[in-house]
């Protein structure tokens, strides 16, 4: 029985790439749940997605009349998460296939746990071991403390810094933070052409304003 549930936001994404995600989070050792968002892809998109996200938990989110935000799409799918553990991670990444019950026994109520990233080539070839700080990779953490504050916060719009402002409010709840052993599980990052930074100023500012409040989103949180 799955004790967790592996959470991912999709807009666009090469198909290559999200099915070497999905393969293989479909032969993890130890079972898990997958639910992906799907936030304002192309209609030509959306018939891959359906066709291949068809054996997990598929979202699309009608967003015809809002920018892309990341802390909004994946807050749609930790509403939705029933596992006591949520796993937050991208659709250009590969899990060794032991990743979903290393996570495990490293979790707890109050215990956030981590892993860096290999970044690879357009060949697939393995360049640099990614610094510590790159959270949006793994982020596995209590799904009812996600939902008590709210998930991620949607102020922050297109992508940058969300998950950086998870972190900061995860060690202000007073979360051990885990890291695993990339001598024993790998997560393996797809490359792809550099994403929009449209956003990344003004969700620098906003990050940088102190004092912020543990639970966010007063107006609500994850609607479709």
């Amino acid at each position: 029985m799955s004790n967790l549930t592996f959470v991912i936001a999709i807009k666009n994404r090469p198909e290559k790439a999200a099915r070497k995600c999905l393969e293989s989070l479909l032969n993890q050792t130890h079972p898990c749940d997958v639910t992906i968002v799907d936030f304002g892809s192309s209609e030509d998109n959306l018939v891959w997605e359906r066709e291949l996200f068809s054996e997990v938990n598929f979202i699309e989110a009608k967003t015809d009349l809002e920018h892309y935000s990341s802390s909004r799409a994946l807050n749609i799918g930790i509403k939705r998460v029933e596992t006591p553990f949520t796993l937050i991670t991208d659709i250009d990444l590969i899990f060794s296939s032991n990743f979903a019950e290393e996570v495990t026994k490293a979790l707890g109520d109050k215990t956030a746990v981590l892993c860096q990233r290999v970044d690879l080539d357009k060949d697939g070839n393995e360049i640099r071991l990614h610094s510590i700080g790159a959270y949006g990779a793994c982020f596995a953490l209590s799904t009812a403390w996600l939902k008590e504050v709210r998930g991620f916060d949607e102020k922050f719009t297109y992508w940058g810094r969300e998950d950086d402002d998870l972190f900061d409010r995860i060690k202000q709840a007073g979360f051990e933070t885990v890291w695993l052993d990339t001598d024993v599980v790998s997560i393996k990052h797809q490359w792809h052409p550099t994403s929009s930074m449209q956003a990344l100023e003004k969700n620098m500012e906003y990050y940088r304003i102190p004092n912020k409040p543990l639970i966010r989103n007063d107006g609500g949180w994850g609607k479709i």
